[in-house]
């Protein structure tokens, strides 16, 4: 992925967070979630998480590129476990620059 990927990744991920009506919540990182059902606490801190992935590619910092890289893998694998998305599906929205 470059980074035009990686924000075109981001924005349809949000926008699914948002047809979902999934809010924005950051947890600590160093505290786990709070004991609801998972589906209730990962897909809003997954939603979060994409403004801060936006800044690491925003940054132009190599480092901080392969932290947002790692931070949508977690992302996507959430996704996957809520049955949002396919493996298949997501393998496209990383090749793609306009993710379907």
């Amino acid at each position: 992925m470059n980074t035009t990927q990686v924000l075109e990744v981001i924005l349809l991920y949000r926008e699914k967070f948002e047809t979902m009506g999934i809010p924005k919540v950051e947890f600590s990182h160093t505290n786990k979630p709070p004991n609801q059902c998972m589906f209730e606490t990962t897909m809003p801190h997954c939603h979060g998480m994409l403004d801060r992935i936006a800044e690491f590619v925003e940054s132009g910092k190599q480092s901080n590129l392969e932290k947002g890289f790692r931070w949508i893998g977690f992302i996507q694998g959430v996704l996957w476990m809520n049955h949002v998305y396919t493996i298949e599906e997501m393998k496209g929205h990383n090749r793609t620059t306009h993710p379907v």
